[in-house]
């Protein structure tokens, strides 16, 4: 790359960023061994499920950003 650490997002590394770095796609040493490729590394460019699940696992009981309608409209959905 050639690139100088600057901490800096500038014109320079997004030009870098931009281009391929060789014809082979990211493999690590774990696909490798076992034969195997991670599902995260097929890029998929739409979900097939409409529905999600979800859930809050921690919840702050006393914050100054979150008021009881927000609570409320939470525990709605």
């Amino acid at each position: 790359g050639g690139l100088k650490e600057t901490g800096v997002l500038d014109q320079a590394t997004l030009v870098l960023m931009k281009t391929p770095r060789c014809s082979l796609p990211d493999v690590s040493d774990a696909d490798v061994t076992t034969g195997r490729r991670k599902r995260s590394l097929n890029p998929q460019n739409k979900w097939n499920k409409r529905h999600l699940s979800w859930r809050v696992r921690t919840f702050p009981k006393d914050s100054a950003l979150l008021g009881r309608e927000t609570v409320r409209a939470l525990m709605y959905y």
